[in-house]
């Protein structure tokens, strides 16, 4: 669990990609993936993974998080890639997006 100046709490998933295609971290995709089911997620992380793309993934699972979340990455760097559930505890998908 990774935990910044604020008070969102947020799983800090490192997923293994090939080495072959290993970048530093300023080439790092960061993706934000904001799911509730653990069963979607691994069948993401598995798509995610089938790309050989080296990444760095964020995952929110209450939708209550997304909008503080964004609001502190906007002092640093948004996520290049969202995937949004849209049925969500908390805030869902739609509600998300029309903020």
């Amino acid at each position: 669990m990774s935990e910044g100046n604020s008070s969102i709490a947020y799983r800090q998933e490192m997923l293994t990609y090939s080495t072959a295609f290993r970048a530093d971290n300023d080439n790092l995709v960061n993706i934000l993936l904001v799911e509730d089911d653990y069963c979607d997620t691994l069948l993401t992380i598995q798509g995610v993974n089938s790309t050989q793309i080296p990444y760095n993934l964020d995952r929110i699972t209450n939708g209550d998080d997304v909008i503080p979340y964004l609001k502190n990455c906007m002092q640093a760097q948004l996520p290049d890639l969202l995937l949004l559930d849209m049925g969500l505890p908390g805030m869902n998908g739609f509600e998300i997006l029309s903020t």
